[in-house]
């Protein structure tokens, strides 16, 4: 599976620049829910399965408040004769219907239904080759045996389909590096374990879990922030201890900005924050 070819690229965005170019997405606020869903964006676009159905099936597999649900409608109307039919899988029926709200208008062409429970349950009701793109954006990290949540949607797909995954990446800080076999030890931060992760991934977890699943990874999207991420928590920090210094790091942030949006993000502390995999049903 190691050396299936496939195209990878390197998303990188400063946070001001996210900000000033993705905030129609309005129920987002948080900056990583932004890049992700631009790269949603540009995948669904660029991606196309089974386009010759009158009706595409669309799994979201643990889309909690659903941030990035503007840009999927968005994609559903741009296709001309195709209907959508869109399934959420949540354990919390609430929240979806908070990222439908913010929404205000659904088009015609586009069909929601939601379903409340364990995703490990809701997939396993699913019939084999129903669906023509799964989508699960950072929820596997959050799940048990998530090997086999993957093999299940492997065995929903259509053929031709698409799966779409997005997940945190392994941190390569200093401090995480083994210096006798300068490998990476997959230390989890203080900050996975307040948001529920139960793991961190590298692109090769996937390539070995789809061993045998008849997929095929078509496109890999590491994406990342540039240092001036990093400064902007800083500024945060000192915000709370002394307002001068924070004025200081704030102005030194928004300098680093502009620095970045014209020479691009070259620089970065730890590796990538997360990667998407798209894999497609051979």
């Amino acid at each position: 599976m190691n050396n299936v070819s496939y195209s990878q690229s390197y998303y990188k965005e400063s946070w001001a620049n996210v900000l000033k170019k993705y905030t129609i997405y309005s129920p987002i606020t948080d900056l990583g829910d932004l890049l992700r869903s631009k790269i949603l964006e540009n995948l669904l676009s660029k991606h196309r399965a089974n386009s010759h159905k009158q009706q595409i099936i669309v799994h979201d597999y643990g889309p909690g408040n659903w941030l990035y649900l503007p840009v999927i409608l968005k994609w559903a109307t741009q296709k001309t004769q195709q209907t959508t039919k869109l399934i959420g899988f949540d354990f919390s029926r609430h929240a979806m219907e908070f990222g439908l709200k913010k929404c205000h208008v659904i088009p015609n062409k586009v069909t929601i239904v939601l379903k409340e429970g364990y995703i490990h349950t809701l997939v396993r009701d699913v019939p084999e080759q129903t669906v023509d793109i799964v989508i699960s954006l950072e929820t596997l990290e959050h799940l048990e045996k998530d090997e086999e949540i993957f093999m299940e949607f492997c065995r929903i797909l259509n053929s031709e389909g698409l799966l779409i995954i997005s997940v945190p990446n392994w941190k390569r800080p200093l401090f995480s590096v083994d210096w006798f076999t300068f490998k990476n030890m997959r230390i989890l931060q203080e900050k996975d374990t307040h948001v529920g992760h139960l793991r961190r991934y590298v692109v090769d977890d996937f390539l070995e879990m789809a061993r045998g699943k008849k997929v095929k990874p078509i496109e890999i999207v590491h994406y990342s922030f540039g240092l001036s991420t990093y400064f902007k928590k800083i500024n945060n920090f000192f915000e709370n201890i002394s307002p001068i210094i924070a004025k200081y790091t704030f102005i030194f942030t928004w300098v680093l900005c502009l620095c970045e949006n014209k020479i691009g993000n070259i620089l970065q502390l730890s590796g990538s924050e997360g990667f998407f995999i798209v894999f497609r049903k051979i």
